[in-house]
């Protein structure tokens, strides 16, 4: 007896339970509920009928509890967030037309000559193309021939050579002539090296060179 009418208590609490209660006190359910047997009625109480009453009324509030639920509502499965994939560094393009100067220096002597690049080539971050000098502030820098080089996808150039000797055309490289240097985000390049040459009739000698672009 206690313990459906402990459940019924519950159920009292539940906004959903208080209106159907209010339905069924409208009915003979709700009196049927709380009857109590008077002294007449006992020997029918004790006879069987009390028990059905016990069993009439806990399938009542079966039913009541069974309709009402609960109050509370289940929340929604949150949706996870799309994956999105990290994103992939790229390769500075190199293809196109590059301008600029190429400084030869050997001790307090130097010469600036202009130059240009026609990169036509790439392959991730190799490139090629060709390249071609003129004008120079102390001598001559009438040159032309390939180029080729590496760039990383952080704009670090490595292996940039060129196809000839540069500043010295009687004179062969014996060590050196590799640049490397960095291309900036404003699509700027500045790359330097050393070569050491050998001339006839004279000492072998090491230079500078430094060569300064940008991309028209």
């Amino acid at each position: 007896m206690r313990s459906w009418r402990g459940a019924l208590d519950y159920c009292k609490a539940s906004r959903r339970c208080r209106e159907l209660r209010a339905v069924l006190a409208r009915s003979l359910m709700v009196p049927f509920l709380n009857y109590r047997p008077t002294d007449h009625d006992s020997r029918v109480v004790f006879s069987g009928g009390g028990m059905l009453r016990v069993r009439v009324g806990a399938l009542v509030l079966t039913l009541l509890v069974a309709s009402c639920g609960s109050d509370s509502t289940t929340a929604p499965t949150p949706t996870p967030p799309p994956v999105t994939s990290p994103v992939q560094p790229t390769t500075p393009n190199m293809i196109g037309v590059w301008a600029g100067t190429l400084t030869i220096a050997l001790s307090e002597l130097s010469n600036t000559c202009n130059q240009n690049w026609i990169i036509t080539s790439q392959n991730g971050g190799q490139s090629s193309g060709t390249f071609q000098m003129s004008g120079g502030t102390t001598a001559s820098c009438g040159q032309a021939g390939n180029l080729s080089g590496s760039v990383s996808t952080t704009g670090v150039i490595s292996n940039l050579t060129y196809s000839i000797v540069l500043g010295a055309t009687t004179c062969a490289r014996v060590a050196g002539g590799i640049f490397s240097g960095v291309l900036s985000s404003s699509g700027t390049l500045s790359a330097q090296t050393t070569d050491t040459l050998r001339c006839p009739g004279l000492s072998d000698f090491t230079w500078s060179l430094v060569a300064s672009m940008g991309k028209q």
